[in-house]
């Protein structure tokens, strides 16, 4: 059990419920963390063409430019398009007036 019985009778001392929170948040966090890593990596990553297939080839260069091109797109999307992203969903909450002059 995660709580004994005096706790259960007593309750909880602060630091003994911070500890507990502390790992709750970081072991779900890095579920997520985890799910969300790989999902960029598989939307980030060249589709048309393999590690293996590059290897092959001996064109190290080209997977490394590939490479950069891939943390570049990830990095401009993930400063600049997310917040964006964000600050649209907030704005969809509030009223929308809408103003229309006639002369």
């Amino acid at each position: 059990m995660i709580f004994s019985k005096e706790e259960r009778t007593k309750g909880l001392e602060e630091g003994r419920r911070d500890r507990l929170l502390r790992s709750l948040l970081r072991n779900v966090f890095d579920v997520h963390q985890q799910s969300i890593y790989l999902m960029l990596r598989g939307e980030y990553v060249g589709w048309s063409s393999s590690s293996d297939d590059k290897k092959h080839q001996g064109d190290e260069h080209f997977r490394s430019e590939e490479s950069l091109q891939s943390a570049i797109a990830f990095l401009s999307e993930g400063l600049s398009l997310v917040p964006l992203l964000q600050a649209a969903e907030l704005a969809k909450a509030q009223p929308i007036v809408h103003w229309s002059f006639r002369h």
